[in-house]
């Protein structure tokens, strides 16, 4: 009789690293590079920098105590090879989840994608557009954007802009991005098919625009 695969426990994440690389001063050495996976990043930060017991840790990750202990334990190892032997080392890879940030879902109040799930919250009979920027144009893809232009209409009127900079440090998913951010249509000029996926699943209109600059482009919008 076959034997039935368990399903895969991921781990969820609520601060991914903004940092991914870290190398000894003055080294050019060609160390192996020690891989700091992004659930073992998870776990150093909630129980030696936050503090808390293994106990919360797997309650945070939603896991078993006991494979937080095994992610702890083999990141504390990692570190200290890195450490004594001189390795660079990179954070990538693992088995997580990053948090949404949606209410119900994550019970964490210092969340990053929580708190910016509440910040922008929009009032009811809002239409929020995001454009990808660079500059005063929009850019040619979403890899290449240097920010992300958040506007507001309310029956074809502009109520309210933000901008967001630095999108690289958001290395999750764009699409989850935009729906935390509650946004309703995304206009950029390029785009892949799994993210055109991803935005019509989630029921984020897509327009593709690459005339006119930024202002010009959200006065037509608004002219609509």
């Amino acid at each position: 009789m076959a034997t039935i695969a368990r399903p895969k426990k991921y781990r969820k994440i609520c601060h991914f690293p903004k940092t991914l690389a870290f190398k000894p001063v003055g080294e050019q050495s060609t160390k192996e590079t020690v891989v700091l996976t992004i659930d073992e990043y998870e776990a150093l930060r909630l129980i030696d920098k936050e503090g808390q017991s293994q106990e919360d840790c797997s309650i945070s990750m939603k896991v078993a105590r006991t494979t937080v202990q095994m992610i702890y334990a083999s990141a504390r190892k990692k570190l200290a090879e890195a450490i004594t032997e001189g390795r660079p080392i990179e954070i990538e890879g693992g088995d997580y989840d990053l948090c949404n940030g949606e209410e119900g879902y994550c019970s964490k109040t210092d969340c990053h994608k929580k708190l910016l799930y509440n910040q922008y919250i929009k009032e009811e009979g809002i239409t929020r557009i995001a454009l990808t920027v660079n500059g005063e144009e929009i850019a040619s893809d979403t890899e290449e954007a240097k920010e992300l232009r958040l506007v507001d209409f309310r029956e074809g009127k502009l109520v309210a802009s933000a901008k967001i900079d630095n999108l690289s440090r958001e290395q999750d998913s764009f699409v989850d991005y935009l729906h935390i951010l509650h946004v309703d249509e995304l206009i950029c000029d390029e785009i892949g098919e799994y993210s055109k996926e991803g935005l019509e699943e989630i029921g984020i209109r897509l327009k593709n625009h690459t005339k006119g600059n930024l202002e010009e482009i959200i006065r037509s919008y608004g002219s609509n």
